[in-house]
């Protein structure tokens, strides 16, 4: 049976709710001892103490926080992800102006050991602008679920988010230096091209005005944010043109637009064609494309 154990602190708010899952039969060689979300809340605040016998791995949703240890610092924000080994002492807190709001996981066992020893992920590990909501959720969700295969999937979830971290950090140390706030838009950019985004969303993200966003985002990528993500909309458009069978409405829809018939007007001015007409669409059908009129 699975337990939702819910901590009111504030009256009528729900701050934390915390998920667990039973032993199972079968050692997945991972024990999970909790998992869940914490809310935004300027008041949590939690001491780790060096015996404390599990690791710590976390995703920031949004808003900040701080991490304090004998080895310095760190201020997570919103798209950061880190990992804090079993028994390493720390004492970690919500920034109180801008609180984070964060999914959590505290496992322990042989597999869990291993894992942390060959990621090289000894101690606090953090890893700044890295776009994995989607896997810590899909973990989470596992958990909530508690069928029978639960452990297992939740296993190989984790397993799956730690060499994603490691990827991510061998990736940025071969990189040049992209300053964060430039990856922090073009990681969210990347993830919600297809959705309807303003530029208040993107200046909140990294607290700064129009003006310092746009500046920081061309400085690094080239073009403006409106024009990356037009440039990515019609990348995948002329691949779904190329590589399926899809209807115009259909593409519009995935790449974002509210009807076919401004998608084809888009398609157009950005590539002189209109979406049937275009050679890769003629191509896909195997027949030449017809003349403009």
């Amino acid at each position: 049976m699975l337990f939702y154990i819910i901590f009111i602190r504030d009256r009528l708010m729900e701050l934390e709710t915390v998920n667990i899952l039973p032993e199972p039969e079968i050692s997945m060689g991972l024990r999970l001892h909790a998992a869940g979300i914490t809310h935004a809340n300027p008041r949590y605040r939690m001491n780790r103490w060096r015996g404390a016998g599990y690791y710590i791995l976390e995703y920031v949703i949004s808003g900040q926080g701080v991490i304090e240890s004998s080895g310095g610092t760190l201020h997570p924000q919103g798209g950061d992800a880190y990992l804090i080994a079993q028994g390493t002492p720390c004492e970690y807190y919500s920034n109180r102006n801008n609180p984070w709001e964060k999914i959590w996981f505290n496992v322990s066992g042989e597999l869990m050991e291993l894992l942390a020893r060959h990621y090289q992920m000894l101690d606090i590990q953090y890893f700044p602008a890295c776009p994995l909501e989607r896997e810590f959720r899909a973990a989470l969700e596992e958990v909530r679920r508690n069928k029978p295969e639960s452990n297992r999937n939740l296993t190989v979830a984790l397993h799956d988010i730690l060499a994603k971290l490691y990827e991510h950090r061998v990736q940025s140390s071969r990189q040049p230096a992209v300053s964060t706030d430039a990856q922090r838009l073009k990681d969210y950019l990347d993830s919600s091209w297809h959705s309807k985004f303003s530029c208040e969303e993107l200046c909140r993200l990294i607290h700064k005005s129009p003006a310092q966003m746009q500046r920081i985002f061309k400085k690094e990528w080239g073009v403006s944010p409106g024009r990356y993500v037009q440039q990515k909309r019609l990348a995948m458009a002329i691949q779904y043109l190329e590589n399926t069978n899809f209807t115009i409405r259909r593409i519009a829809e995935h790449i974002g637009f509210s009807n076919e018939y401004y998608f084809a007007n888009w398609f157009k001015a950005e590539t002189g064609f209109a979406p049937k007409r275009h050679p890769l669409a003629a191509k896909r059908r195997g027949t030449p494309f017809p003349p403009e009129s």
